[in-house]
């Protein structure tokens, strides 16, 4: 017998109300090129809602870069953009960072697609790597944001930034969402719907399908 819950999809076709604020706050956090924080517990759909996002974004007008790496040091960070876009890193951070600069002063100048650069599991960030998002998404010395970013991660990102030490960057964020759980009505129209899409007709709600 198919699990319909088996499979985490990629993207959400069914959101609750706390999921579909989400994604309205982050897509004002990509419209507004600023800092966005989005956190939940595990299995809350945090993954799959940065999948709705980047789908909702038309590649005409957006180039959409998504890092999932644990423990993404700042030379991580640099490179795997660099990578992304289609450059290749140099061996060195300082040569990567005078890249990068090198990068954004051409994007500019051309008016390429907007960069938006969504970090997944991001409660695993060490603390340098959070703290360099401040010079990551400026360009030289102007404090402006060039493009937006976007960390999700558990609510151990939330505490993370809460810390003193991360005030620096903690400042920074314009956007900061906790996705909540469902209501017992979301939950039981949820069930309804993996069901349907795996084809199953038998009821597990308590209430049955709805006619």
């Amino acid at each position: 017998m198919i699990n319909p819950f088996d499979e985490v999809p990629d993207k959400l076709d069914f959101m609750g109300v706390s999921q579909q604020e989400a994604l309205s706050r982050m897509m004002y956090a990509v419209n507004s090129k600023t800092l966005g924080v989005l956190t939940g517990e595990v299995g809350s759909g945090k993954s799959s809602l940065l999948g709705t996002m980047m789908q909702n974004l038309p590649a005409s007008d957006y180039q959409v870069i998504c890092l999932c790496s644990s423990n993404l040091n700042v030379k991580d960070l640099y490179s795997g953009v660099l990578k992304a876009i289609g450059e290749s890193p140099a061996f060195s951070l300082s040569r990567i960072k005078q890249q990068w600069q090198e990068m954004m002063d051409s994007r500019l100048s051309s008016h390429t697609r907007q960069l938006v650069v969504l970090i997944d599991e991001a409660h695993e960030l060490p603390d340098a790597t959070l703290l360099e998002l401040r010079f990551f998404m400026n360009r030289g010395l102007d404090t402006k944001p060039q493009f937006p970013v976007i960390l999700s991660g558990q609510n151990k990102l939330r505490k993370d930034l809460s810390r003193n030490r991360m005030e620096p960057i903690a400042q920074r964020v314009r956007m900061q969402y906790h996705l909540a759980g469902m209501s017992a009505e979301e939950c039981s129209d949820y069930i309804e719907y993996r069901m349907k899409v795996s084809e199953m007709e038998r009821p597990v709600s308590p209430r049955g399908p709805k006619r």
